[in-house]
């Protein structure tokens, strides 16, 4: 009778901590572009925006694969935000019961050009399945940033080494006729954040009989880790919570534009997760110094 009693409350223990630690975001795709970024990613009245633009899926009826989300209690580290993916954003979510991490966004929806442009992609390669958001905003302050997580089921076989599913934050004044700056880059440099960018060592696999060359580690220490069904996301693997910021001149209008795509195919999804927020303007009051008394 006692070993009975002591199964079933190692049993109930056991399905309590697996409950808590699958606990999963919660993802609302209904939400429109100046609802997402006025309402959720920026909360400030430091910026003044105007022609909020999101768009991506127009194949799956129902379904977008822009919205909003937030932390049901799982270990997630943004309690709140945005989330941008290349299938649809309701799939980001995961739990006891992973959706398949195989499904992908429609053939025939496109990739994007700019994207494209910012992580070096040239022809005959493209991408496929791109998600946006963009806007013009005029800062009151001199310098903006905000905090995403790039996510996606690339992370898995030997697809860090040839497919390079990819996130950017372009900027540029509206007025200018010149190409976007990305900002959504490996801290201290100018590579863009992508899968192919950003993992740890991936040894040699065996597809089906023929093996295919791992590839060493790069920028491994931006990565956070591979996932499983109990992650309260989706994907295969993420990196660290990474910070965007740029430059910027009060009562200068700027168009920015947040875009991911998947790489050369619609197969193995990838997601960007802003944080509620960390749009931040601020004001650069220069290195930060001792002061005494009266000074």
């Amino acid at each position: 009778m006692k070993f009975l009693i002591k199964t079933i409350l190692y049993t109930y223990l056991s399905c309590i901590a697996y409950i808590a630690t699958a606990q999963s975001i919660a993802v609302n795709d209904s939400k429109s572009a100046q609802e997402l970024i006025e309402n959720v990613l920026i909360k400030s009245n430091c910026l003044v925006i105007t022609n909020p633009v999101a768009r991506g899926d127009t194949f799956t009826t129902g379904k977008a694969s822009y919205g909003s989300f937030s932390n049901q209690g799982g270990s997630f580290p943004f309690s709140e935000g945005v989330v941008l993916s290349t299938w649809s954003a309701k799939h980001s979510e995961n739990g006891p019961s992973a959706q398949d991490k195989a499904m992908n966004g429609d053939s025939r929806w496109s990739g994007d050009a700019d994207l494209e442009s910012a992580l070096g992609i040239i022809a005959p390669y493209f991408t496929k399945n791109a998600t946006v958001l963009e806007f013009d905003f005029i800062a009151k302050t001199d310098f903006i940033s905000f905090n995403y997580i790039f996510t996606s089921n690339e992370y898995r076989d030997y697809f860090p080494c040839e497919f390079s599913d990819g996130f950017a934050f372009l900027i540029k004044e509206k007025a200018s006729s010149g190409p976007y700056k990305n900002i959504a880059v490996i801290p201290n440099s100018t590579i863009p954040v992508a899968s192919t960018n950003v993992h740890p060592v991936v040894p040699p696999y065996n597809q089906l009989g023929v093996i295919r060359a791992g590839c060493p580690a790069s920028n491994e220490n931006y990565f956070e880790g591979y996932n499983n069904n109990l992650s309260p996301i989706n994907y295969y693997g993420q990196t660290k919570v990474l910070n965007a910021q740029s430059a910027v001149i009060s009562g200068i209008t700027y168009h920015i534009k947040l875009v991911i795509a998947d790489y050369r195919n619609e197969q193995y999804d990838s997601a960007v997760f802003l944080e509620a927020g960390s749009f931040a303007p601020k004001i650069n009051l220069g290195p930060d110094q001792t002061l005494c008394f009266n000074e």
